[in-house]
């Protein structure tokens, strides 16, 4: 019965509900848009994090894994292959030609280089690129198993530099040499050795034996990676690998481990999307909300009608709920055609520019959540008429006069009741895309606040107008009076266009804010090489060194391993704490990557005899994933030595700048004695000259390692590119529906007062005059809600970056210019083209012959 009486009375007053419909599809089609982009995007990370871990699931461990936990690990995966793994530290030699008459052998470099010793099977994920003796420089395709054929070995370029060895020369590792069979070019696994402490050298698995190494203790690492079927959850898998291997000493890394770096520009991203999104949904919703009210307040009439005839008020709403169900949904389908239909396009003409393996799609799980979305907000919209009908009196249902305010709310509590249900739903929908109850909330108020304000700025600003033309002559009095009036029409299309001012200048500050998080700043000098193990007594004659070849060494800072022994008197809750050493520093000031977020600043170097304990600064996120709190006071053992101290800050850290940064960092005073080794960045003024520099330095300082950390920044780049393409897509989508939904408002607008234009055309104005108090009158709603909107941007960036981002809030003053131009034009170009559509409509020529 509901679903009959829907569609007869659908079919009648189609084209009054096609505007409805087109901003349901404009508020679904851009989600849809958002959170594709979002999915597809995190499948593309998602693969590209299985290559660097080179498995869906790895176990690891500091001693060897026995046949009897491989085999239990099978039985309880059901893997589709494994492969395994052996890496240590170790110093590796260059073995140099003959030189001489005597044919003696010439003089040995070496370096210390990170050693991993495979099987055939690896990498399970992922592939290398290598470029031999005579190949291309792009390098060539190849398979592990060239490796256990004989004693080769592939290096990393800083390898060759670093020992002044060729591809086709050897190398010695321990007490075996190997031929050196290719460089690396890429292969999987490198965006995290480019964070490590040496350049890697792969070997045959089965020669690890013959170097010696074997029993090198707690600087061997032995791993078994594993790949499951398409269908696993790594998640589940890995708790249940964790039951059946609950031996402490076996830890399990999944994908998620190894873009643990880059978590920050993940969660970015997502919450990014989400708030875009929200936004979109909320101008969107608003529209819809405005129209569907002026609508369904007119069925009033035919529910009337309907009730009386023996009809009952629950089949009347279930009626319109049904309507608003059908509307919805076939809106969210319009939408995914349409976005399906840009995706292919996208895909055939721009796959060539986007980085290799991501490529847009609609995933079936955002279809469900929008689907449940649109039957959920259909029932709130119809609140309105859901609660105006349970007040409704029989002896009133047919009686022309009740028609109006006896039907409305009586009190502002009643009449709150009828944006509840959408405010609800919008609060659980900011909750789920955030994945957040604090940060949805913390949305939610700040766009709630933007609305009330912007509202309220609206009727202020329409007083003020009035007051200030109310003696002036011609259309400026006219058109002030008109705002004047208080319409909520006239009202909704101020806070529109307010709300599109805030995201056409919101979206792109946040973008900026994106691009200067994700990437390294345009036009900074970025590292050359980093070094590390620089000895103590190195320091002095390595930057001489550095300023003679014209090089600049910058941000030296000590480095010194540390275990925790206890927080605040008792063993700490985490097992690598207690297990591995971390890396500890201390510096007299911040460098320009880090600042602090919360706590007071350490000042000067320790005073024992002012008693306390010294201050550690802890990077924030390092310490929220650790359970650490301000003034916790941490035991340390460094080197047999026992240190407390007291955590006094935390530091946000800017990774992508590449500056030499750690977790904690001590007061001054403290452990200047410790023995330490040092990091440090070179810069090149020409980068050319980055090989002949590497060479001569490890030539000069044969104890110190370094590792040319550009490969690590262009994975870093590559990868934050692909997430800022889609961040651009998702603004420039907000950008488009946000005024396709302010033509749809203003359009509307001017048709509820198609009357009131009928009466102006009564007293004798003509179209011309019409139009151009319109226009005034548009452009003077734009003007203000444009100014509205830039001063709202800028007050919901700084609270959106530093509540939810939790990054410093920057502004895109560009954008401030561009949409006060683009508010105003929209604003009376909309107006005057809805003006000359009304003008043209036969009610005027009817209300002339009457």
């Amino acid at each position: 019965m509901w679903l009959r009486l829907a569609l007869k009375e659908l079919r009648h007053s189609w084209k009054r509900m096609l505007t409805v419909a087109a901003i349901l599809f404009i508020g679904f089609a851009g989600p849809l848009i958002a959170a594709s982009l979002k999915s597809s995007t995190d499948v593309y990370l998602r693969a590209k994090a299985r290559e660097m871990l080179s498995a869906d699931v790895a176990l690891s461990s500091m001693r060897p894994i026995t046949d009897e936990e491989v085999e239990t690990a099978r039985r309880t995966l059901s893997p589709l292959a494994f492969a395994r793994e052996t890496e240590f530290v170790t110093m590796a030699s260059g073995v140099r030609d003959p030189v001489g008459e005597g044919g003696e052998e010439g003089g040995f470099a070496s370096t210390l280089t990170e050693i991993h010793a495979v099987d055939g099977n690896f990498p399970i994920y992922g592939r290398y690129l290598v470029r031999t003796a005579g190949g291309p420089a792009e390098g060539e395709p190849k398979e592990t198993r060239e490796l256990l054929s004989a004693r080769r070995a592939w290096v990393f370029p800083e390898v060759l530099v670093q020992l002044g060895v060729s591809v086709g020369g050897r190398l010695r590792i321990g007490e075996a040499e190997f031929e050196i069979a290719g460089e690396i070019v890429d292969g999987p696994g490198v965006l995290r050795a480019g964070f490590g402490f040496a350049p890697r050298i792969y070997i045959g698995r089965p020669f690890v034996a013959a170097t010696g190494l074997a029993n090198f203790g707690s600087q061997v690492h032995h791993r078994v990676y594993f790949r499951l079927p398409d269908d696993a959850r790594i998640e589940d898998a890995g708790t249940v690998l964790k039951a059946a291997l609950p031996d402490p000493e076996l830890f399990l890394r999944t994908p998620d481990d190894s873009i643990r770096g880059m978590e920050r520009f993940i969660q970015f991203f997502g919450r990014y999307v989400s708030v875009v999104t929200l936004i979109v949904f909320a101008l969107s919703w608003m529209s819809a909300f405005y129209i569907l009210e002026i609508f369904l307040t007119d069925r009033l009439r035919q529910a009337a009608v309907l009730v009386t005839l023996g009809g009952t008020r629950v089949l009347s709403g279930g009626t319109q709920v049904a309507q608003l169900v059908f509307v919805a949904l076939a809106a969210l389908g319009a939408g995914l055609a349409s976005v399906a239909a840009g995706f292919a396009v996208a895909n055939f003409c721009f796959s060539a520019s986007w980085p290799e393996g991501f490529a847009l799609s609609i995933h079936g799980r955002d279809v469900l959540r929008l689907a449940g979305i649109a039957i959920l907000s259909s029932a709130a919209f119809a609140t309105p008429l859901l609660l105006k009908l349970a007040r409704l009196q029989p002896r009133v249902l047919l009686d022309e006069s009740s028609m109006g305010a006896d039907i409305e709310p009586t009190s502002r509590g009643q009449r709150v009741l009828f944006y509840l249900p959408l405010a609800i739903l919008f609060w659980l929908l900011a909750i789920w895309l955030m994945e957040s109850l604090t940060q949805g909330t913390w949305l939610v108020l700040a766009l709630l606040g933007a609305t009330l304000a912007g509202w309220s700025a609206g009727r202020a600003l329409f007083r003020a107008l009035f007051g200030a033309l109310r003696s002036a002559p011609g259309l400026p009095r006219l058109a002030a009076t008109n705002l004047a009036r208080g319409r909520f029409g006239t009202n909704l299309c101020f806070l529109a266009l307010t709300l599109v001012a805030l995201v056409l200048n919101l979206v792109p500050h946040l973008l900026a804010s994106a691009v200067e998080e994700l990437r390294p700043r345009e036009g900074r000098r970025l590292p050359s090489l980093f070094l590390f193990n620089i000895p103590e007594g190195a320091v002095t004659d390595l930057e001489r060194f550095a300023a003679e070849k014209g090089a600049e060494l910058r941000y030296l800072s000590p480095l010194i391993l540390a275990r925790v022994e206890k927080v605040n008197g008792a063993e700490p809750e985490r097992d690598w704490l207690r297990k591995f050493p971390v890396r500890v520093s201390f510096r007299e000031k911040l460098i320009p990557s880090e600042s602090i977020l919360e706590g007071e600043d350490i000042v000067g170097p320790f005073d024992p005899a002012g008693g306390g304990e010294p201050g550690i600064s802890m990077e924030a996120r390092f310490a929220e994933r650790n359970g650490f709190n301000l003034g916790d006071v941490i035991e340390f053992d460094v080197q047999g030595v026992p240190v407390t101290g007291r955590v006094k800050n935390f530091r946000r850290v800017r990774w992508t700048d590449f500056h030499p940064n750690f977790f904690m960092e001590f007061q001054t005073g403290v452990l200047e004695d410790a023995p330490k080794s040092f990091l440090a960045n070179v810069y090149l003024d020409d980068p050319g000259n980055k090989a002949r520099f590497q060479f001569e330095l490890v030539g000069g300082f044969p104890d110190l390692s370094v590792v040319d950390i550009g490969r690590a920044i262009d994975r870093i780049i590559v990868i934050a590119d692909a997430m800022i393409g889609p961040i651009q897509a998702v603004a420039w989508v907000a950008v488009f529906m946000s005024v396709l939904i302010l033509f749809a408002v203003v359009g509307h607008n001017l048709r509820m007062r198609s009357g009131e234009l009928d009466v102006m055309k009564l007293l004798g104005a003509d179209a011309s005059l019409i139009r151009r108090l319109i226009a005034v009158e548009y452009a003077a709603i734009g003007v203000l809600a444009a100014v509205s909107g830039g001063i709202f941007a800028v007050v919901t960036n700084h609270f959106v970056a530093g509540r939810i981002f939790d990054i410093p809030s920057r502004i895109s003053t560009g954008a401030l210019g561009l949409s006060f131009v683009v508010i105003v034009a929209a604003a009376s170009g909309i107006a005057l083209f809805a003006t000359s559509r009304a003008l043209s409509r036969a009610t005027f020529r009817q209300a002339g012959r009457t």
